[in-house]
């Protein structure tokens, strides 16, 4: 994933909309609760339609991933 994407998913991570304990922290450490993930998948798809993966924790709350794993991931 680019910068640009980055900076895009931040700002969405950042919007005051996010209630669902969406955040990210100053190590650049991500957590989407889950009741935002369906919103991640549109957003995510909005970006690249084509993103074939980020690598990331699953939880029953919701998913983590770290800033290195989106510069990891991947388009077809």
């Amino acid at each position: 994933m680019n910068e640009k994407d980055i900076k895009r998913l931040n700002e969405w991570v950042d919007a005051k909309e996010r209630n669902f304990h969406t955040e990210r922290d100053e190590k650049g450490e991500y957590y989407i609760g889950k009741k935002d993930i369906e919103d991640l998948c549109d957003l995510l798809n909005e970006m690249k339609a084509d993103l074939i993966g980020i690598q990331c924790h699953i939880g029953t709350g919701g998913i983590w991933f770290t800033k290195e794993d989106l510069l990891e991931a991947r388009y077809v």
